[in-house]
């Protein structure tokens, strides 16, 4: 990419039937591929990989390494590929045919033509890359085209992609040249290789890096291939040819640089273009998925629609595009690690819009359209439409019966919406099939996202329980989140690191909806319950709801915001202050509180930063231990100091005391480390150990042993430790709400303006 070298294995495809008049001129179809690195956490193994291939559709594909894993999964597929040679092979091959030789009879004999092998990469951008080794490249060429020759594989061409920075002046486009100091010992022989062989000069061509590094010279919407008023055109002063987008401007410099040079047959093969999805906001500004969205969809629609370039009409190169998965793990700037179209899990970072592409890349929603609704229509015509859709318009209305999975919300919106969908979708998506009156409406937005964010009161926990898998677990905790599990709204694009957030949107939209945009949000119940049914209710536990009430203080205290509207912070009340064990229904019903009604904490809040506020905070509550893989000969030497020489009360460690067992120096030196620890004050270098200790938040206290730094904290039920809080610590906010429930008052005490309250969730249909 760039000027940079790329150690990675990559995919390169095409889609789209050669037409039959250019199939009998023998015209090669252009096609469209897209580079796939290695850096990338939990890369897909072969046979995955393959599946993902053969899924978007895919029919070419491009290996740097020649994997053979891969080569071999995509026996009968139907899937050529270009294999290639990393820089660091140029070596061997450049100085030995019979290494070239068996290069190609253990990389493309053995797969051929099962895994039909169309085209042989050698090295990546080496003139920038590994300069040291380009005498060598011509060389590795010759090679391996003579030993593909000698396998009767000649058609297989031979090539190396080159940075576009080989070529000088290249705007206007019918100025440019290549580098002098490559011109004749490197470039000319090389297109003259390639003229002989009929093989491409591959090219990676970044319109980002040309917008990027132009300094407001070159247009966004130039290098975006975006509509230009005629006035914005860029025009070549010597031929009058207007540009109307980059990528064309660097494909005609390129030809221009090789008929100065006598050249005019040799094809041109753009092996990388691409847009980073993220940045660095400082840095790189536009390294946006907005932005990446429209680059690589409008480059695919220029390569469909066989455009070719103002220079050549006639002749369109193929593109391939960097790249297929986000390479997590490549280092330097944080665009490096963003340039892919899907995450490694193959989720899709943003949406293609490519329409009359058919499958390829089927992430693309272009054609994936929803009859519902409409906003605001009339309630006695909608339920007019419902009856007809579900009886004369036969409809499958099933699912929206009473017990079945779209029954909620139990409204005339959500009940005619379904109906309208399935007509529509019965019917082919013909004009006239989303009309109803007047009543529906079509839309690119699956109604099942439009239903699941529908909320009334806020409770994350009852959008994950209904959510049957839909909502990670750590997405409705507020836990972070790889990018990959992200959850993002397919039309603004806007990533929910978790599911409150994206409710209180969900909000700010359906006012918007009804003109109105300046009523603020106040959450008034949100939490999460510490006990439920096992069977039931199994994520109802107090760890969880630890987490979930101390993420939301944090996220309320540090003012975030929301993905939408991130300069404003709606307040929120915790449900609840107390346990209600009065309180009828599910187990989980009276188990919300965040102390039991004697004041007693129902489990630990972890809350820095937040003063007193709910003082079970146990922030700053820290212990000493064995540190994870230790050795087990200092472990013993550093527990016989702290009990010796430390003097560290080891007294509860010995035989028939409480913290005896687990028998072991892992389990004895976390006891005396953290007496030692506790006794010292904590102060710094008081867990050290020889390296072989640690300092955590988590109380290792299990069973009857109670560690020194949790003896100062009183035991309550459940064997969980914490400390009383003391009315000074109750907050002066607090709201006291009174609720009559079957008959009977229940007071019940709850948050301040950090306070949550909660929405009832609807159903997920």
């Amino acid at each position: 990419m760039g000027a940079n070298p790329f150690p990675f294995l990559a995919l390169l495809l095409v889609f789209r039937s050669l037409p039959a008049a250019a199939a009998a001129a023998g015209v090669e179809q252009p096609f469209v591929g897209v580079n796939i690195g290695t850096d990338v956490s939990n890369l897909l193994p072969p046979a995955d990989l393959a599946a993902f291939v053969e899924a978007q559709q895919i029919k070419h594909v491009r290996l740097y390494d020649a994997d053979p894993g891969i080569l071999s999964a995509l026996a009968g597929a139907g899937v050529s590929v270009a294999v290639g040679v990393p820089n660091n092979q140029l070596l061997a091959l450049g100085s030995s045919p019979a290494t070239a030789a068996a290069w190609v009879a253990r990389h493309v004999v053995p797969f051929h033509p099962d895994t039909p092998i169309s085209a042989v990469a050698v090295g990546d951008e080496v003139p920038t890359a590994l300069p040291s080794v380009l005498p060598l490249l011509l060389p590795a060429l010759r090679s391996l085209s003579a030993a593909l020759a000698a396998a009767n594989l000649s058609s297989i061409p031979v090539s190396t992609p080159l940075p576009f920075s080989v070529i000088l002046d290249p705007f206007p486009p019918s100025q440019a040249y290549f580098n002098q100091s490559l011109a004749n010992g490197f470039l000319t022989p090389l297109l003259r290789f390639l003229n002989d062989t009929a093989a491409p000069l591959m090219l990676n061509l970044y319109p980002y890096y040309a917008f990027m590094q132009g300094r407001g010279a070159i247009p966004l919407d130039n290098a975006l291939f975006k509509p230009l008023r005629p006035a914005l055109e860029e025009v070549d002063p010597n031929t009058l040819l207007h540009y109307t987008n980059v990528l064309d401007a660097m494909i005609d410099a390129t030809y221009v640089a090789m008929r100065n040079l006598n050249f005019t047959s040799v094809p041109v093969l753009i092996t990388e273009t691409g847009w980073p999805a993220n940045g660095s906001r400082r840095d790189e500004p536009y390294a946006t998925r907005e932005l990446a969205s429209t680059y690589n969809s409008n480059v695919i629609r220029h390569v469909l629609d066989r455009a070719g370039t103002p220079l050549r009409p006639e002749a369109t190169p193929s593109v391939y595009i960097y790249e297929l998965f986000d390479e997590d793990l490549r280092p330097g700037p944080a665009s490096e690690a963003s340039w892919g179209l899907f995450y490694g899990n193959g989720t899709p970072v943003y949406l293609l819009h490519v329409a009359g592409a058919g499958g390829f890349l089927a992430n693309d929603t272009t054609d994936r359209t929803y009859c519902v609704a409409a906003e605001g229509a009339d309630r006695r015509v909608l339920q007019a439409a419902l009856d007809w859709a579900c009886g004369p318009g036969r409809a499958n209305c099933s699912e929206i019966q009473p017990g079945e999975s779209c029954y909620a919300p139990n409204d005339v919106t959500g009940h005619a919406s379904y109906a309208f969908d399935s007509y529509y979708q019965k019917e082919g998506k013909v004009a006239g099939s989303c009309y109803f009156q007047g009543v529906a409406m079509v839309t690119t937005t699956d109604p099942k996202e439009l239903w699941l964010w529908r909320p009334s009161h806020l409770y994350p926990y009852y959008a994950f329980m209904q959510g049957r898998g839909a909502i990670p677990l750590d997405n409705a905790l507020f836990k972070p989140l790889r990018p990959a599990l992200e959850e993002v709204d397919p039309n603004t694009l806007l990533h929910y690191t978790n599911v409150l957030d994206a409710m209180i949107d969900a909000t700010y939209v359906a006012m918007r909806n009804l003109n109105f945009t300046s009523v603020p949000v106040l959450i008034t119940e949100t939490g999460w319950p510490a006990n439920g049914s096992r069977r039931d209710e199994p994520y109802a536990t107090r760890e969880l709801a630890s987490t979930y009430n101390s993420n939301v203080i944090r996220h309320v205290l540090d003012r975030a915001g929301t993905p939408l509207r991130p300069e404003a912070t709606p307040s929120v009340y915790i449900y609840e202050l107390f346990d209600e064990d009065l309180r009828p229904g599910p187990a989980s019903e009276a188990s919300w509180g965040l102390f039991y009604g004697n004041g007693t904490p129902v489990y630990l809040l972890h809350v820095a930063g937040a003063g007193g506020f709910l003082a079970n905070d146990t922030t700053d509550r820290t212990y000493c231990v064995a540190a994870e893989g230790a050795d087990r000969r200092v472990l013993q030497a550093a527990l016989d100091w702290a009990c010796g020489p430390g003097r560290a009360n080891c007294s509860e460690i010995q035989p028939g005391e409480s913290c005896y067992a687990p028998n072991d120096v892992t389990g004895h030196a976390s006891y005396a480390f953290d007496s030692y620890y506790q006794k010292e004050g904590k102060v710094a270098g008081s867990c050290y150990f020889q390296g072989v200790a640690m300092v955590t938040t988590t109380d290792p206290s299990h069973g009857d042993c109670i560690f020194p730094g949790s003896k100062q904290m009183n035991v309550t039920g459940a064997g969980m430790n914490a400390t009383l809080a003391s009315t000074a610590g109750i907050p002066s906010a607090l709201r006291l709400r009174t609720e009559i429930e079957h008959g009977h008052i229940i007071p019940m005490i709850l948050s301040i303006i950090l306070v949550v309250s909660t929405l009832s969730w609807n159903h997920m249909c």
